[in-house]
């Protein structure tokens, strides 16, 4: 009995090791594409559809929002976004930290991202990069790795319980291996979101080109379709594009 037990033991501990040595494979090959790209320069074209009712009548709205921008990103944690219509605004994360600045006039408003973090338990600041900082995700969540067809799957489950989360998927397409498809569950297991991301080889690197995410809300649904054009990578880019302070 006691020689029956040992052996379960052993194997489970041998599986846990195999199962750790093959979610770090997955990571590093992620990495090894996303780290051929110092920087990238883009242009965006923005548009959502939301499909919402209204708080006060509960009556159905459709409404249309088109946005275009200059996207400069910088690693995993630095991006700046130039908006130039509907309105100019300019939006830098750089780390931890963000701030929006008005052109026109120069005012800027300061975010601490770390303590938006710990509230809502998912990394912040990085909407605007489709690069996935797998490091930045290895601090928050728990992280597990399984196969689905000519996919594999990783699954992040919050450190910290959340309110606001329960798990997240990223499908990565183990032929290219770059995430395709990013889900997020709730912390009452119904889906919240769902990114498609789409990609261009460029010098043999794989390339974010673009994203489709679509969010579930109390209200109605809202999809975000983003284009990237113009997409330049390795230009040398200067930190100084992502001052905060």
């Amino acid at each position: 009995m006691k020689k029956a037990i040992f052996m379960f033991l052993a194997l489970f501990v041998f599986s846990g090791i195999v199962f750790a040595d093959e979610l770090q494979d997955v990571i590093n090959k992620i990495q090894a594409n996303q780290n051929k790209i110092q920087d990238l320069s883009a242009d965006i074209h923005l548009i959502m559809d939301m499909s919402v009712n209204a708080p006060s009548t509960g009556e159905g709205m459709e409404t249309k929002i088109e946005q275009t921008s200059k996207l400069l990103i910088k690693g995993l944690d630095k991006t700046r976004v130039e908006m130039d219509f509907p309105t100019k605004q300019i939006s830098i994360t750089n780390g931890d930290k963000s701030v929006t600045i008005d052109p026109e006039t120069g005012e800027k408003t300061m975010k601490d991202l770390k303590a938006v973090q710990a509230k809502k338990g998912m990394p912040q600041g990085a909407e605007s990069n489709p690069n996935i900082n797998v490091e930045k995700i290895k601090e928050i969540f728990n992280l597990s790795v399984s196969q689905r067809g000519n996919n594999c799957i990783v699954t992040g489950k919050p450190k910290k319980k959340s309110v606001y989360l329960g798990k997240m998927e990223f499908v990565i397409d183990k032929s290219r291996w770059v995430p395709v498809q990013i889900l997020v569950y709730g912390s009452d297991g119904e889906l919240a979101s769902q990114s498609d991301l789409s990609y261009e080889n460029i010098s043999d690197i794989w390339v974010p080109s673009g994203t489709t995410t679509s969010v579930i809300t109390p209200m109605g649904k809202i999809v975000a379709e983003m284009q990237m054009k113009n997409i330049k990578i390795n230009q040398g880019i200067g930190d100084e594009s992502f001052q905060v302070d």
